[in-house]
C-alpha cells in the first residue's frame, strides 16, 4: 500500500478533498522520503499523520502544544513530546520536517500559549536548525491577501511567503489549493506565481516542499 492510499484508509471517502483535509493529501500525493528517514511532525494533533508515517516505516517525532489526540496504541517508532517547538532543541537532525496548517498559529496564542512576536519566522529559523544539510520541510499555509487574524493565524501573500517561510530554504514545489478541490498551480513551471494567487481563491492554501541548502553548513 502506497503512502496515500495508507491516508486515504483512516479517512472517510467523503473526506478525501473536504476543505479541512485537503492539505493532508495534498502532502500525502507529495511525500516523497525514503523508508527509514526520521520525520519531525510540527503541529501533530489534530490528523493522525504522525501515526500514519510511523505506520508506513518512518521514525517519527510529533511535537503539539496540547496532548495526542489518541495516546493508545502509538507505533514504538512515533514519540509524541508535548511542548512548544521554538523552546525544544534535538540532539540530532532530522532528515524532514512537517507542518500542515500549523505554522501560520505560532505564537499568537490561539491554544492557550503565551504570545510572542513573529512565531511563525522563528519556527521557520528552527526547522532550518532542526533539518540536516539537504533535509526538506513539507509545509502548508492559507494565502492570499497578506493579514493577521488574530488571535488564530496568518494568512500569507507572495512577499510574506518568501520573507516569512521561505527565507534561506530552497524551494522544490509548490501546489495551491482551495475549497477542498485540489488545482495545480506550479510556480516557475506551467504557471507563473502572478497567474497562480489570481486563480485560487481568497485565503486558500498552497502546499510547499523547501530544501535547506546542500552547500551550507548546519548552523546550532
Amino acid at each position: 500500500m502506497n503512502l496515500l492510499e495508507l491516508f486515504k484508509s483512516h479517512y472517510d471517502p467523503k473526506d478525501y478533498h473536504h476543505t479541512s483535509d485537503a492539505d493532508v493529501f495534498a502532502f500525502a500525493q507529495g511525500f516523497n522520503e525514503p523508508i527509514p528517514s526520521t520525520v519531525l511532525e510540527i503541529g501533530a494533533n489534530d490528523e493522525p499523520t504522525s501515526n500514519i508515517l510511523a505506520l508506513a516505516g518512518y521514525t517519527v517525532f510529533g511535537v503539539d502544544l496540547k496532548p495526542y489526540m489518541n495516546r493508545v496504541d502509538l507505533p514504538l517508532n512515533f514519540t509524541f513530546i508535548q511542548a512548544d517547538f521554538n523552546f525544544l532543541r534535538f540532539d540530532s537532525p532530522f532528515d524532514t520536517v512537517v507542518a500542515l496548517s500549523t505554522i501560520e498559529h505560532v505564537g499568537l496564542g490561539a491554544y492557550g500559549e503565551t504570545p510572542y512576536r513573529d512565531g511563525d519566522m522563528l519556527t521557520m529559523e528552527n526547522v532550518y536548525k532542526a533539518l540536516r544539510n539537504g533535509g526538506r520541510v513539507y509545509l502548508t499555509v492559507p494565502v492570499g491577501i497578506y493579514q493577521v487574524v488574530s488571535p488564530h493565524w496568518r494568512v500569507y501573500d507572495k512577499n510574506a511567503l518568501k520573507h516569512r517561510i521561505i527565507g534561506r530554504f530552497n524551494i522544490l514545489k509548490t501546489r495551491y489549493f482551495a475549497s477542498g478541490k485540489i488545482g495545480t498551480y506550479d510556480i516557475g513551471d506551467d504557471v507563473p506565481e502572478e497567474v497562480a494567487f489570481q486563480q485560487i481563491e481568497p485565503n486558500a492554501t498552497v502546499f510547499m516542499v523547501l530544501q535547506k541548502n546542500i552547500d551550507q553548513e548546519i548552523k546550532q
